[in-house]
């Protein structure tokens, strides 16, 4: 996700599936407007290799997650997970 004018990051709604894998529980639906790709894990992507990016990211690409930053706290998301980004059906 690139930066508009201004210096700040880009918004976008997203809608996914919740899922916590350590406690076996899931399958609320959630949507959030305003969210904003974390900042270190942009800058990973856009940066060195993938190995950087694992290892400044708590292995986020390994987990196949992204993590997504609203009203201050930071959310991890898993990928295959999102059911509509910005209003439009993702399909995988």
């Amino acid at each position: 996700m690139n930066s508009h004018t201004g210096g700040e990051a880009a918004t976008f709604s997203i809608t996914f599936v919740k899922l916590n894998v350590s406690k076996r529980t899931g399958g609320e639906i959630v949507t959030i407007s305003g969210a904003q790709l974390n900042s270190a894990r942009t800058k990973s992507i856009q940066g060195a290799g993938a190995s950087n990016a694992k290892a400044s990211n708590n292995h986020t690409f390994d987990r196949h997650t992204i993590n997504i930053y609203i009203n201050g706290e930071i959310k991890k998301v898993h990928l295959q997970l999102i059911t509509f980004f910005n209003g439009k059906k993702v399909v995988i």
